[in-house]
């Protein structure tokens, strides 16, 4: 089977070289693996650091260009630039200690040719390491949103999965450690907490043409399965103020002027919001 590991990264050439290595050496051999990496042209110790891999015969390949506007962009540019059987969306700042992990993703992605799958946290807490199949990737138009300059993606595929197939997420017998040292792009945590929550009814019609488009019956959140998400995610509000300094805090969010990039985006999501609001 055909597995393409997606990686941005910015700024962390050793971190990337141990997330790549541990997914190289864990791998069971029995499949087509490709590293695909997207890297900043402004990024010197990145490009130097996939020179490395690249010269030590792993088959990493790059695209270099500008920084994107937003985190969900580079997954599906580099999905669409190297089709594949699954997306295997991965980050600089993980390790795979799971060996054989890919031939665990490969016989999912038999069972469940439509599915998207979770890696499960080595530290017993909630993970988001998706990967998604190209018959998924092809029914909802990509992997991710191109809303957001950092995080909620992996929770809007999550949430939209069980919108569309009014199944619980599918968890692989795969365990990653995480290590974050920061958060890039991170700011207005509480503005983009409350416009992940305002496109909920972005995800539920997202999900019922994803759903038409694989040919699944409708449900919408008919099911146990569903109505149970349904709750869990509503006991998740909006952050606050305080809570969301907190995080910032604690993930080194950027306190400097936003980038025009940046402030793009936000207007957009702002834009976004208000309609959805007044729908």
């Amino acid at each position: 089977m055909k597995l393409n590991v997606i990686i941005p990264t910015r700024g962390r050439p050793y971190q990337l070289a141990a997330a790549v290595y541990s997914l190289f050496f864990c791998a069971s051999g029995k499949h087509d693996i490709t590293f695909c990496v997207a890297c900043d042209d402004d990024d010197e110790p990145s490009k130097l650091a996939i020179r490395e891999l690249r010269q030590s015969h792993l088959p990493v390949f790059v695209r270099i260009g500008p920084r994107p506007e937003t985190l969900g962009s580079v997954a599906n540019d580099l999905a669409a630039h190297w089709p594949a059987d699954v997306y295997q969306i991965f980050a600089d700042d993980l390790i795979c200690i799971t060996n054989n992990w890919d031939d665990i993703l490969a016989k999912a992605a038999e069972q469940t040719p439509h599915g998207v799958f979770w890696m499960k946290s080595a530290k017993e807490q909630r993970s988001l390491v998706p990967a998604v199949t190209e018959k998924w990737r092809a029914a909802a138009g990509g992997i991710f949103t191109e809303n957001f300059p950092f995080w909620f993606d992996d929770l809007w595929l999550e949430e939209l999965w069980v919108m569309a197939t009014d199944d619980a997420p599918l968890e692989l017998d795969v365990l990653v450690v995480d290590r974050p040292a920061s958060t890039h792009r991170m700011r207005d945590l509480e503005f983009w907490a409350r416009f992940y929550h305002a496109m909920r009814s972005e995800r539920l019609a997202h999900g019922r043409k994803v759903s038409e488009a694989l040919g699944l019956p409708p449900t919408l959140y008919t099911s146990v399965v569903g109505k149970e998400f349904a709750r869990r995610m509503d006991e998740y509000p909006p952050l606050n103020k305080d809570d969301a300094a907190k995080i910032e805090a604690s993930n080194k969010a950027e306190t400097d002027a936003p980038s025009e990039r940046y402030l793009r985006v936000k207007a957009k999501a702002e834009e976004l919001m208000k309609m959805r609001l007044a729908a």
